[in-house]
């Protein structure tokens, strides 16, 4: 099956794309993320056990129309590895495209803006619409609340409340305005900072909501 499924993304790199699906999708959908693994044997590097697999899902969806009808999920398939991200890459496009990715109304790609993540959306999925999920680029702004207001404050609730709103109105700028005066205040991070200290939070987060701007369309998508 390996060998197999090897032999499919070398031919598709080449320009031999698997067959398409009978009917065409309205709506695709594309996530990836990593996970960890813990494995019989040690790394004899970091002397761990743990390892992180990689894992792509295929989504297709009957459309909704962006107001009271939501969309209606249809089939699910994943594609797995522990393979490094320049080899998993090929077999997400393969399954991609398997599952209609060229002949679908619309393609969405989700994923977290992780550091392997965003280099192989560019590569295999670069004209399709990205977007980072909304549950970790929420989790970014609570980071960014117990930072601003202290762990136990009782602030931190109604400032990334009023952060998310922001976020999801599209107003992502303002986010990163709000979140680099912070920062400013704090000054940059000093070598004996932690990295749970405010100011290498603050300063990480103004990076990754600046660096990942265009792809938070929440009300849109």
């Amino acid at each position: 099956l390996v060998r197999r499924q090897d032999r499919e993304a070398l031919a598709l790199e080449e320009g031999h794309h698997p067959p398409a699906p009978a009917n065409d999708p309205q709506l695709l959908v594309i996530e990836v993320d990593g996970g960890r693994v813990q494995m019989r044997e040690e790394n004899p590097d970091t002397r761990s056990r743990w390892r992180e697999d990689k894992v792509c899902t295929i989504s297709t969806y009957q459309a909704g129309d962006g107001q009271d009808r939501k969309p209606v999920p249809l089939v699910t398939t994943h594609v797995a590895s522990m393979r490094p991200a320049e080899q998993f890459g090929p077999l997400c496009r393969l399954e991609a495209e398997r599952r209609g990715l060229r002949q679908a109304d619309m393609v969405l790609a989700i994923a977290d803006g992780g550091n392997w993540i965003d280099p192989l959306l560019e590569r295999h999925f670069r004209s399709y619409v990205r977007i980072i999920d909304w549950r970790h680029a929420q989790e970014h702004l609570w980071d960014c609340a117990r930072a601003v207001q202290g762990a136990d404050s009782p602030q931190v609730r109604p400032w990334a409340k009023r952060m998310e709103t922001l976020l999801w109105h599209g107003k992502v700028k303002r986010v990163i305005e709000l979140l680099a005066e912070r920062a400013r205040q704090l000054g940059p991070p000093q070598r004996e900072d932690g990295p749970e200290h405010p100011r290498r939070v603050l300063q990480q987060n103004v990076g990754y909501f600046t660096n990942h701007q265009q792809h938070m369309n929440y009300p849109e998508y």
